[in-house]
């Protein structure tokens, strides 16, 4: 069983190093991005995707919802023919894979900060003490990513209750991917998660996209197996990322 946690693609926002709305959507180089994780993804054995509602984490599941659909063999007929209850689309996945939409895991609310670019601001936001006006405290931040944590757990047990192990042979073993936010991302690895044996988190970069997979350990501990990873994003260029360029 593995968890795929995803950052979103780019927005205009992310490359300006501004903070950004809930219904920011992806800049041009962001839908590249988002197709180009979405091919990597789409014969990881996916069945279930949760997403943050934030519209640009949205579009970046629907793009991985999209390729995973058309990299299966056979479209269910109800999707082909447009039946009772579907649209026809051929490139749509079976029913089986399910996207489902969260609040739980959209990015930490900078309440007024939001339209600012880090240049312009006068104070530390990210300190711990610190709230923004109108927006959501580091405790508060903390608290609900716990909660968030504690969906994905439950997701990815039913996933294995439902879809077993896998055999090696027909295909990879039935997975969850998580669509969310770079501060999500970097909390959920620093406060919920191991890191397996070599991986590195100093210097870590949550890249927009960037794939960090999870696996139980033998003692059955949940544990970072790839941190951040953006080989799919090879020879693409990318804007320049500062500390602060992940929100």
């Amino acid at each position: 069983m593995i968890i795929y946690l995803v950052r979103h693609g780019e927005t205009i926002f992310n490359a300006r190093r501004i903070l950004q709305f809930p219904d920011t959507p992806l800049s041009e180089r962001g839908v590249e991005q988002a197709m180009r994780v979405a091919r990597r993804l789409a014969a990881a054995g996916i069945v279930r995707i949760l997403s943050s509602d934030h519209l640009r984490a949205q579009a970046t599941a629907q793009a991985i919802r999209k390729a995973i659909g058309e990299s299966s063999p056979e479209p269910s007929p109800d999707t082909l023919s447009g039946g009772q209850g579907s649209q026809a689309d051929p490139s749509a996945p079976s029913q089986s894979l399910r996207l489902e939409i969260d609040p739980i895991l959209r990015e930490r609310d900078f309440g007024s900060y939001r339209g600012v670019a880090y240049d312009d601001l006068d104070e530390d936001i990210f300190a711990p003490d610190h709230i923004p006006p109108g927006g959501e405290s580091v405790a508060a931040f903390e608290a609900r990513i716990a909660q968030a944590w504690e969906r994905v757990i439950a997701d990815a047990l039913a996933i294995e209750a439902e879809g077993g192990d896998g055999d090696g042979e027909s295909g990879p073993s039935p997975a969850l991917a998580v669509v969310s936010h770079g501060l999500v991302c970097d909390l959920l690895v620093r406060n919920h998660l191991r890191l397996a044996p070599g991986i590195d988190p100093a210097g870590i970069q949550w890249r927009n996209t960037c794939v960090t997979e999870i696996e139980r350990d033998i003692e059955d501990r949940w544990q970072v197996t790839r941190l951040a990873c953006t080989a799919h994003l090879e020879g693409m260029d990318l804007a320049p990322l500062s500390s602060l360029g992940h929100v």
